[in-house]
């Protein structure tokens, strides 16, 4: 994916005044300074080189974390691969390269399978091999595409984007009960919400919440001032909270509302979280109420009422948790930008 490297990132103080902890104790003004002096040494590094020099500088950095982002939200759905194959296969998606598996998918999904002792046996590709290599690299696709619709490109949410993305996050991937991805990929649900996650919305107006979700989104986002770093985080954890209740689609709604959440992070802090980085992580999502994706029962949202204030501690939780993984992304970021440029700045704010 094309790194914009002349797109500033939004660093001034945050008119947004929180009072909330995070799960491990970490005040959010301490998480919101660090925030600040991230994004400022971020900026900093970047003033210091060219356009051309800054683009060629942060793509294999940004491709890098784009990838530990996949994997992550890959691991909170237990799919895709472990972390060596995530990256081998996601860095050429992101750096503008073909894909390893692009090139040998003749062979991968037909040789291997259709006459298995035609090659060694070390080299053997079963069908499960090839499934977790095909969801990280159509997951991979499926956020490069948003993420340029969204970012890169500047355009507005759509529910053509949702669904697209939806198509290409499935492409070549069979649903868990066997479904072509032609039946379901980039398809609204039909049926209605597991019940163990009954606050969704009935499948016969799918289609009007996700259009209402954009609407009061579009009104949000048009809201956030360059400045109001904490107001943009909390206004892309909400959505990807309101995405899931709404549940579009058969499979596939948390990587899909966890890509939405971080095309809002883009466009708005220029920054994304990945969420389930570790066992803790994934546990504490759980803990509150799969919040990513499925949440506690409550009454029925109608299309009218969609909006992105939290009526749950989920939500409230989420937010503290995308906070936090945006200041260690960040974080990361300024730290890998210095070593590249040779930029040492101090920690003051």
């Amino acid at each position: 994916m094309a790194v914009d490297a002349s797109r500033p990132l939004a660093v001034a103080t945050d008119r947004v005044v929180v009072n909330q902890d995070t799960l491990d104790g970490a005040s959010v003004g301490g998480l919101y300074a660090e925030l600040v002096r991230n994004t400022t040494a971020i900026q900093k590094s970047l003033q210091a080189l060219s356009l051309d020099d800054g683009i060629l500088v942060l793509e294999p950095i940004v491709s890098k974390l784009l990838a530990r982002m996949i994997y992550c939200s890959n691991r909170i759905d237990d799919v895709g691969g472990d972390w060596d194959a995530t990256m081998h296969l996601c860095q050429p998606i992101f750096r503008s390269k073909k894909s390893t598996l692009d090139v040998y998918r003749e062979e991968l999904e037909y040789e291997a399978l259709v006459d298995p002792c035609r090659q060694p046996r070390s080299t053997i590709v079963t069908p499960a091999d090839i499934r977790r290599e095909h969801e990280i690299i159509q997951h991979a696709k499926a956020a490069k595409s948003m993420l340029t619709e969204v970012y890169l490109h500047g355009h507005e949410l759509s529910e053509e984007i949702l669904l697209n993305t939806h198509r290409i996050m499935t492409y070549n991937i069979d649903s868990a009960d066997g479904a072509p991805p032609t039946e379901y990929g980039g398809v609204y649900r039909s049926s209605s919400a597991p019940s163990q996650t009954s606050e969704q919305s009935a499948s016969w107006f799918i289609s009007q919440s996700v259009q209402h979700m954009i609407e009061s989104l579009t009104t949000d986002l048009a809201g956030i001032e360059k400045d109001e770093l904490l107001k943009a985080v909390s206004v892309a954890s909400n959505y990807c909270h309101v995405f899931c209740n709404i549940r579009p689609f058969s499979e596939g709604n948390g990587r899909m509302g966890r890509l939405l959440l971080n095309a809002i992070l883009l466009k708005t802090v220029g920054a994304v979280a990945c969420l389930g980085n570790d066992t803790q992580s994934r546990e504490s999502l759980k803990a509150v109420g799969d919040s990513v994706c499925g949440s506690p029962k409550r009454e029925q949202v109608s299309p009218g009422k969609i909006t992105a204030t939290p009526h749950l501690h989920g939500p409230e939780a989420l937010r503290s948790m995308v906070l936090k993984s945006v200041v260690e992304s960040t974080r990361h970021l300024a730290k890998a930008l210095r070593a590249e440029t040779g930029i040492r700045y101090s920690n003051a704010a």
